[in-house]
């Protein structure tokens, strides 16, 4: 019993690398961006390959009424340099265009942390905590 204790406890480290390395692999095959149609409501969904980030459209029509878009955003094509951020115009009428490259960024405000993988992070550096307590007597 106490040698397996010992194999585990050697193994632990590396157990919690795959762990989170496949968690990692698995989140960088599928982005995802929230999808919304003008007085629609926000979608995930996952994104074409070719894209590598995210887009928000707010109008700001002359009655006060703001239309909002977001969607997946368009191949990113060599020779230009794509910022994450929002540029707004005003001509013919006010637009702000948001773009963004994180899991899921365009749902609010300003571009956020993907709650799933910060979750998951938590949960593996609480695990190793535990493991480092419990079985370094």
């Amino acid at each position: 019993m106490a040698g397996s204790l010992l194999f585990f406890k050697r193994r632990a480290p590396l157990v919690l690398l795959i762990l989170t390395l496949g968690g990692l692999i698995k989140n960088s095959q599928s982005f995802s961006c929230y999808i919304k149609a003008p007085g629609g409501t926000d979608n995930p969904q996952t994104c074409p390959t070719f894209s590598k980030g995210c887009t928000k459209l707010e109008t700001f029509t002359a009655n006060g009424v703001v239309r909002e878009e977001k969607l997946c955003g368009a191949q990113e094509l060599p020779g230009y340099e794509y910022k994450e951020g929002c540029d707004e115009i005003s001509v013919p009428f006010r637009q702000r265009e948001c773009y963004c490259r994180e899991n899921l960024c365009n749902g609010g405000v300003s571009p956020h942390l993907d709650q799933w993988g910060v979750a998951k992070m938590l949960l593996i550096s609480g695990i190793a905590f535990l493991f480092k307590f419990t079985f370094s007597a």
